[in-house]
């Protein structure tokens, strides 16, 4: 099974995407600047540059950079594919007038494109 591992630069203040989760995806930040917090099950964590999390498939899950300063990590994703998603996304958001958009048909069907859903009801 093959991963894909690409380098993100989360600008101070990103709030990240909204609590989701991945059926088969696995996925692994590796935080190399800053410190990148993660909500795993409701649970905050701060990762320091040199700290690692994993977030195996199944587990609701975001990430956020509250800091004031930039927070640059590797995401790791198996199977590969997960930074497709990233960079659609960006298309995605680029045009809309607005995000979260009216019509969020879109980004769902994009979401679950790339194995990535809302977390279930509770």
């Amino acid at each position: 099974m093959a991963g894909r591992c690409s380098s993100t630069t989360a600008p101070p203040s990103f709030q990240g995407p909204p609590p989701h989760l991945h059926k088969q995806t696995d996925e692994a930040f590796f935080v190399l600047e800053g410190t990148l917090r993660f909500e795993v099950d409701g649970e905050a964590t701060d990762v320091p540059a040199g700290g690692y999390a994993r977030v195996p498939p199944g587990v609701v899950h975001r990430f956020s950079n509250p800091a004031d300063e930039p927070c640059r990590f590797l995401g790791l994703a198996i199977p590969g594919g997960l930074d497709r998603y990233l960079e659609e996304l960006g298309q995605l958001m680029a045009n809309e007038p607005s995000w979260p958009p009216a019509d969020m048909g879109p980004a769902i069907a994009l979401m679950a494109k790339y194995d990535t859903f809302p977390p279930p009801p509770p």
